[in-house]
């Protein structure tokens, strides 16, 4: 009831008032504007909490709730990781973790963690089938990536090409880039080369929309989710024609940084690990371009 909200409101500005530092009184607060749809205020009092060291184990779950439903989902994919490290099972926090990284176009976060969702439940395939709508893109996304994933090493090919009917019943998929990077994933498993080599045309020409020098990263995440497939980016370079170009003096050794860098414009830091391995240190996601 509203008015038992405003009421307790009141109960909590008199005992800040006589302690200004008492860090549960700042939650409860924050916790009941955020019951109120408050979302700017819950976070202030949640923040407030944290700053007088609120030790309580679901504040920084209701603070990363607060600021996704605030659409803050940069900070909502912080609060959720901290929240994460003392409840790593935490399903829904997961589901919402996930949910934020994708509205972040950061694909390659968001499909770690659907496979952290899928190896706490194999069975909640299901789940998400009933629970996915037009409304709720990232269920979607769910079903067909945890489908994807429990299939691949035990199905047949049928198995998988039913999954991509699915997929291809969704409209505007061209605009989806993970729906885009699941379907050329199954693609890849099929050995259906041009069909995956289609998706990832219209993947990369998607991400060049948001490339800028503070995000290219991001734009480019979901490859390295493909990296592992050699004979897809051998077909690459060779329908390309660039299988017989030679770039080891530039520590490029394989295929896939063949096609980046030819193709792409990409330079991975790996490459120069290869011509120098004290360069290790650097992580071999990292790009230049």
């Amino acid at each position: 009831c509203l008015n038992n909200y405003e009421q307790a409101h009141l109960y909590l500005e008199e005992a800040i008032n006589l302690n200004p530092r008492k860090p549960v009184a700042y939650f409860i607060c924050g916790e009941i504007y955020f019951r109120q749809n408050r979302y700017d205020e819950a976070i202030d009092n949640l923040k407030k909490s944290l700053e007088y060291k609120a030790k309580l184990s679901n504040l920084y779950t209701i603070l990363g709730n607060s600021c996704l439903l605030f659409n803050d989902f940069y900070d909502a994919t912080r609060n959720y990781n901290i929240a994460l490290k003392n409840d790593p099972n935490n399903y829904l926090c997961l589901k919402n973790c996930a949910y934020s990284y994708e509205k972040q176009g950061d694909y390659l976060n968001a499909l770690k963690i659907l496979d952290k969702l899928l190896s706490i439940n194999k069975e909640d395939s299901l789940l998400l089938k009933l629970q996915s709508s037009d409304s709720n893109s990232l269920a979607t996304f769910q079903l067909f990536h945890l489908e994807y994933l429990l299939n691949k090493n035990t199905s047949s090919s049928k198995d998988l090409n039913n999954i991509l009917t699915k997929i291809n019943q969704i409209p505007n998929i061209s605009e989806n880039k993970l729906l885009l990077l699941i379907r050329c994933k199954i693609h890849i498993e099929l050995i259906k080369y041009y069909e995956a080599k289609v998706d990832l045309d219209m993947l990369f020409e998607l991400s060049s929309k948001f490339i800028n020098e503070y995000c290219y990263y991001r734009a480019f995440s979901f490859i390295h989710l493909l990296q592992k497939h050699s004979d897809f980016w051998s077909y690459l370079c060779k329908v390309c024609e660039i299988d017989k170009c030679d770039f080891t003096k530039l520590g490029i050794i394989n295929e896939f940084s063949k096609y980046m860098y030819k193709k792409k414009e990409v330079y991975f830091i790996s490459n120069l690990t290869n011509l120098n391995s004290e360069l290790c240190q650097f992580q071999e996601s990292d790009i230049s371009r």
